[in-house]
């Protein structure tokens, strides 16, 4: 007698959900019970218990029912409600439900989106040198469909055997804008920078131009720039300050490792070179360039360990003060969005 009531209960939970739910019947006769959450394109997508998301071909239905709501479009307009009696999908151009996106109507385009960085890295020696580093970054970047703005300022400091090595501080802009939404884009950027080592106090340089990309794929990115510069140049010392107008050369690319040898998602290898001379004298001039591996930790969306290298080279320096500067680092970077 209890498993009488038992499975009653149970038939009526079944019969009640049936009841309560959107139903599609198939052209050879079968009903497929769940929720329908979209028909457009010839394509209807139903979520059931028993299998999860579906996706049937629209000309396999012969009609529908829903429990809730609706929204409908078919050829002669749109209209809303509940579909009670068993109705012929044939002339149905689209459904939804109430409060999602109409699927008929352009896609807006996506706005503008910022990513963030945030990186430190600390070294220290002691023994025969005793050295101790510190440097620090943050890294802005807002990404839209035809522009993409980047805001960054790093610093570092570097002390060996009790005297100051490097002291520097860096805020800079760069910002370009696609031509036509096409691969060709003009660019603005600017840079600020304090080197005590290089004497400089400060340096600030302008530059404008035309960019191209090559490759501009998700994996793989390459650029090119050639734009005029403006380089100004204040020293701490007594000498002369020095203002220049110059051009400039960039090379930048970027790809996606997602696997190498025993290594899969390796990261982002990235390199930037940028070549500044000057107008009034081709001896001066300077060569910036990185080369950088950044890789996700323990497959985070957060933490990345960024390797690499840099080249900081000046045809023009203080007397007693060498033309290049190569600094290698490990920096551990958090992002988000």
């Amino acid at each position: 007698m209890r498993f009488g009531r038992f499975a009653a209960i149970l038939m009526a939970c079944g019969l009640g959900f049936t009841a309560t739910a959107d139903q599609l019947k198939l052209a050879n006769g079968s009903v497929i019970v769940g929720t329908i959450e979209q028909i457009f394109e010839g394509k209807v997508k139903i979520k059931t218990d028993f299998a999860g998301d579906l996706t049937i071909d629209q000309a396999k239905i012969e009609s529908i029912k829903t429990d809730a709501n609706v929204n409908m479009a078919t050829a002669s307009g749109k209209s809303q409600g509940k579909i009670t009696e068993a109705t012929p999908v044939a002339g149905v151009t689209a459904l939804w439900p109430m409060g999602a996106a109409d699927p008929t109507l352009p896609k807006p385009p996506e706005g503008r989106k910022w990513k963030y960085e945030a990186s430190i890295d600390i070294t220290g020696k002691t023994g025969n040198t005793e050295r101790a580093s510190q440097g620090a970054g943050f890294k802005a970047t807002m990404t839209g469909p035809v522009d993409r703005l980047l805001l960054y300022v790093n610093g570092a400091h570097t002390r060996e055997n009790h005297e100051t090595t490097e002291k520097e501080f860096i805020f800079g802009a760069d910002y370009e804008h696609r031509i036509a939404e096409s691969s060709h884009t003009w660019y603005v950027r600017s840079e600020y920078e304090y080197d005590k080592i290089n004497d400089l106090d400060p340096s600030i340089t302008s530059a404008a131009g035309y960019g191209w990309y090559v490759v501009d794929k998700d994996d793989l990115k390459v650029r090119f720039r050639l734009g005029l510069s403006h380089i100004y140049k204040h020293y701490a010392s007594d000498r002369d300050t020095d203002s220049s107008v110059g051009a400039e050369a960039n090379y930048h690319h970027e790809i996606k490792i997602d696997e190498f040898l025993l290594f899969k998602k390796l990261g982002t290898l990235v390199t930037d070179v940028t070549y500044t001379p000057s107008f009034e004298d081709m001896d001066d001039y300077r060569i910036l360039h990185e080369s950088s591996l950044s890789m996700p930790l323990g497959g985070s969306k957060f933490w990345v360990l960024k390797i690499g290298v840099t080249n900081d080279y000046h045809s023009q320096v203080a007397p007693e003060t060498k033309r290049l500067d190569t600094t290698y680092f490990a920096k551990l970077v958090l992002s988000w969005e």
